[in-house]
């Protein structure tokens, strides 16, 4: 083996490592590498260096934990409000709200159709003006008002979802929509069976999110968000 000048420093460096981490190490002493051995290891990391620097080069984190969400409802509420307005993220949010309203499978929520139609994204809403029934996101298209709930560490209130389905039906009443319904967005089931609510994993909007989206840096936020989201609650 030719070794060259930088690998030749590096291999006498590690030498000169090994020589005196040796009484550290559990066991003893021990033998010292052959110089053609640490030659070889000098090698190896000399090599190693231009592919971890284009590693380094193309690294990102990911935005929302570079944010510190964490579990903050409130926050984490507003986030997806706006990655579902198609007046921040265009289509991008009309079809990730689309696939998230899919998954969920009810009849009694959006289609993809009805979305495309014109829809409004609201957060921390009050439907009918009563601040105890604050919804965390409410959606409402020209036939239907939606209000979505969301949980990550917290329990449910006092009849809460029971209270939401009576707010949002009264907000489609007073708006003279055909339909009304209450997602809840958990890594726990709803405290009630209910028909007029349906329940949905944070993984669930997690694979939503990812379908709908297009590759390239106009959909890194939402794809951006379905990593994040996956392991909300647990």
């Amino acid at each position: 083996m030719v070794a060259t000048s930088e690998t030749a420093s590096l291999a006498s460096r590690l030498e000169s490592y090994f020589e005196r981490a040796a009484p550290l190490l559990a066991g003893g002493a021990i033998e010292t590498l052959p110089t053609a051995d640490l030659l070889r290891i000098a090698d190896f990391v000399v090599a190693l260096r231009e592919p971890l620097e284009q590693l380094r080069s193309q690294a990102r984190a990911n935005v929302w934990e570079t944010a510190g969400l964490g579990t903050d409802e409130v926050r984490i509420s507003s986030v997806l409000a706006r990655l579902w307005d198609r007046n921040y993220f265009g289509n991008n949010a009309r079809r990730f709200l689309a696939e998230t309203f899919q998954i969920a499978d009810n009849s009694a929520l959006p289609d993809a159709e009805e979305l495309a139609q014109g829809y409004r994204v609201s957060i921390e809403h009050c439907p009918n003006g009563d601040v105890a029934d604050r919804v965390d996101i409410t959606v409402e298209t020209t036939k239907s008002v939606v209000g979505i709930e969301m949980k990550v560490l917290a329990g449910e209130g006092v009849r809460q979802l029971e209270r939401y389905i009576d707010t949002v039906s009264l907000r489609a009443k007073r708006m003279h929509r055909d339909r009304s319904h209450v997602l809840f967005l958990s890594p726990r089931p709803p405290s009630i069976d209910s028909r007029e609510v349906t329940w949905l994993t944070w993984e669930k909007v997690a694979q939503a999110a990812m379908v709908s989206v297009e590759h390239g840096a106009i959909g890194c936020p939402i794809r951006d968000f379905a990593d994040y989201c996956t392991s909300l609650g647990r």
